[in-house]
């Protein structure tokens, strides 16, 4: 669970230990969340964490441009 949604939670490795786990919604193809764990410069670590805040359907003009 990842808030109110039921999510599976997807995460991987490379070879150099970098590592991002996503949580998929079980019921849609969406993107809930995701962490990632980032090097920048001379090894310093950061961490991105991005949330999914709100979903709009889009009408039939919209997805045609």
């Amino acid at each position: 669970m990842r808030g109110e949604r039921d999510c599976w939670k997807v995460q991987y490795t490379t070879n150099v230990g970098r590592r991002r786990t996503l949580w998929v919604e079980k019921s849609v193809p969406l993107v809930v969340a995701c962490e990632e764990k980032l090097f920048l410069g001379q090894g310093d670590e950061f961490a991105l964490k991005m949330t999914l805040d709100a979903v709009k359907p889009l009408d039939e003009a919209a997805w045609g441009k």
